[in-house]
């Protein structure tokens, strides 16, 4: 592989990084807005600000569980089935926006593969944790992964302000309004 080629997979690499950080970014503040919706208090925007991903998800499943009615179950479910699958998109993120990344492999058959290594492999890159948990391990990525990962995000997100909406309009329904 030719040096121009290294740096033209280098700077998809830098967009794709950043444009999955943007739309992290947004999900979380669409998690935060939909905890905060929950309450309608302004004083929670105190403790509600810079929050982590995984910390609005289970305030929001814990308020679920607790606070939504039971009449409301097609609501609830749904909004449950958004927030577990945002778990394993939060750990492929953190993954990528936290780990260290190279071109070669470090620990050869220790590497989790990557689904499109064949179709891309000019745009393969390594990732290691700097944070190791329980044990070094190394993971594939390709610049088609986190592409698809930034895009999965941004609908999780999407799909996470229909159901907060829909929500809210049951809970105006439910709520007279006391003007």
């Amino acid at each position: 592989m030719s040096s121009d080629t290294d740096e033209n997979a280098d700077r998809d690499l830098y967009l794709a990084i950043g444009r999955l950080v943007t739309e992290t970014a947004r999900f979380e503040d669409e998690l935060q807005t939909t905890l905060f919706s929950l309450f309608l208090d302004d004083h929670l925007l105190l403790l509600l600000a810079g929050q982590s991903w995984e910390w609005y998800v289970e305030s929001i499943k814990t308020v679920v569980m607790q606070c939504i009615r039971i009449a409301w179950q097609e609501e609830r479910e749904e909004l449950l089935a958004i927030l577990n699958a945002s778990q394993e998109l939060r750990e492929s993120r953190n993954w990528v926006v936290h780990g260290v990344w190279e071109r070669t492999c470090w620990w050869g058959e220790g590497c989790i593969a990557s689904p499109t290594a064949i179709e891309d492999p000019d745009r393969l890159y390594h990732f290691a944790r700097g944070r190791v948990r329980k044990d070094f391990t190394e993971r594939q990525f390709t610049v088609t992964d986190i592409e698809t990962l930034a895009n999965r995000v941004r609908d999780l997100g999407r799909n996470l302000q229909g159901i907060r909406k829909k929500i809210n309009r049951r809970f105006r329904e439910y709520v007279p309004n006391e003007e």
